[in-house]
């Protein structure tokens, strides 16, 4: 007869050996380690990332990175290192510094076809834009169609030094490959060449779902000399995502080296997404590199239902915001907004409005779009070339903007509306904003030799330009 004690512990036994059950471990990287070892202490731990590669990880295990020591080398979870949102696998370092990997001209921490991933407190550096022109920091990759991967979170983790992006989620291979509940959390990501914090999947498809960018911080993330055929140097740029929200993040000092003549990087912004919000960011100080962009935020081509809200941007070179359809062919662009929002000195290069809307053609309109409750502060004092304006309309697609309840500034030097094209009320709509015009201003200006009067101007604006433009507000 069997002790009740014997009993008790076979019973355990046979639980733990249940099929589902997962038993869960701990691996430790020291800098003193030896991968001979078993690798589940800190006293038996392993030396090298090679090693970790080796193993298979499953859902519950953690690696833990010994803190302040650096570890050359690649990081690859793939499909063999499977984990589950709600039971992921962790990868993150001892005590309170973090871990550095370096890549030198390889990957940094490559997630390829799996999912149920937490990458956190770690530092992530490559040989730079140059040195290391093909890969990125931190990358997400899926392109098995057969897989529907989600549960990702990336934590406190800054990366430098990569061609691509420090941060990318990528499904660029195939248009029915998506990632979903992606959390980027207090993160930084700064020297990179495409830009900081990206998303891609094969255009034209909206294939990932539900990402949040969370208190993140993207700057000098320079951009490519040798890039001409596209831009380069973005802080945060998001694309193909239903979804999407990026929520108190600061962008600065990116794009200096871009130099595309057809294009040009934006410090936070989105294109082909639907339900994105940005909003409580800073954007600020970016670069166009040569003739185009480099301002603060954009809601750019197919983007539907995507707003701007309660964010700031000041001293940037292009748009302070930008209101684009480059030509989305899958979807028609609309029902986009800007409200609460502030834009001061921004459009100090090639001649951008603090609000710049542009389409690019009669198929490719900007349409349904208002921007409301903003303030905007318009001064020559830093313009590199050309003049800044308030409001900027680039060439004459667009139909069914209403712009309301703004406040405007517009200083000696500098233009209230700028425009390629006759427009009319019919197009555009102004209601209920407040314009500050100081002596010296440029009303307005209009390519189009057809210009019609102030007083014509005016009923659009709804604005009285025969009274002195140092007298106030004028609704």
């Amino acid at each position: 007869m069997l002790r009740l004690s014997s009993i008790f512990l076979l019973s355990l036994f046979l639980q733990g050996n249940e099929p589902g059950v997962q038993i869960s471990n701990t691996y430790y990287l020291a800098k003193n380690g030896n991968d001979s070892n078993d690798g589940k202490t800190f006293a038996t731990a392993w030396k090298t990332l090679a090693k970790l590669n080796s193993i298979q990880l499953k859902p519950g295990d953690k690696v833990l990175l010994e803190g302040a020591v650096l570890f050359e080398g690649e990081l690859i979870i793939d499909r063999e290192d499977a984990g589950i949102s709600n039971t992921p696998v962790v990868i993150s370092s001892t005590g309170k510094e973090r871990a550095l990997i370096k890549a030198g001209k390889g990957k940094g921490i490559y997630i390829y076809n799996t999912q149920g991933v937490v990458v956190k407190n770690l530092v992530v550096e490559g040989d730079g834009v140059i040195g290391n022109p093909d890969n990125s920091g931190i990358e997400i990759l899926a392109d098995d169609a057969s897989l529907n991967l989600s549960g990702f979170s990336i934590e406190n983790c800054k990366t430098s030094g990569f061609g691509k992006y420090g941060i990318l989620i990528n499904a660029q291979k195939d248009e029915r490959c998506g990632l979903s509940k992606v959390v980027i959390r207090n993160c930084e990501a700064t020297l990179n060449g495409e830009g900081g914090i990206g998303s891609l999947t094969h255009f034209p498809a909206i294939a990932h779902r539900d990402i949040k960018v969370l208190n993140c911080k993207t700057y000098k993330n320079r951009g490519i000399l040798s890039k001409t055929s596209n831009h380069s140097g973005n802080g945060i740029v998001m694309g193909g995502v239903d979804g999407l929200l990026i929520d108190g993040c600061e962008s600065w000092q990116n794009g200096e080296d871009n130099r595309s003549d057809g294009g040009g990087p934006v410090g936070i912004w989105i294109w082909c997404c639907r339900n994105g919000i940005i909003q409580n960011c800073i954007s600020r100080d970016n670069y166009a590199g040569l003739k185009y962009d480099g301002g603060g935020y954009d809601i750019d081509g197919g983007s539907v239902n995507c707003t701007i809200r309660y964010c700031r941007s000041y001293n940037n070179e292009g748009a302070g915001y930008l209101i684009c359809e480059f030509g989305y062919h899958k979807h028609p662009y609309y029902g986009n907004s800007v409200h609460h929002c502030s834009s001061r000195n921004d459009g100090l290069k090639n001649s951008y409005g603090a609000i710049t809307i542009s389409g690019t053609n009669d198929e490719y309109k900007v349409t349904n779009a208002v921007i409301h409750d903003n303030e905007i502060y318009v001064s020559a004092e830093k313009a590199i070339n050309g003049i800044p304006s308030a409001f900027y309309f680039y060439a004459h697609h667009f139909r069914g903007i209403r712009f309301a309840n703004n406040s405007v500034v517009v200083e000696k030097g500098t233009t209230l509306l700028r425009c390629d094209t006759l427009f009319n009320n019919q197009w555009v709509s102004f209601s209920n904003n407040r314009y500050q015009l100081r002596s010296g201003t440029i009303p307005v200006s209009c390519s189009n030799k057809k210009d019609t009067s102030l007083s014509d101007w005016g009923k659009i604006l709804g604005y009285n330009f025969e009274k002195k433009k140092n007298r106030g507000a004028n609704k």
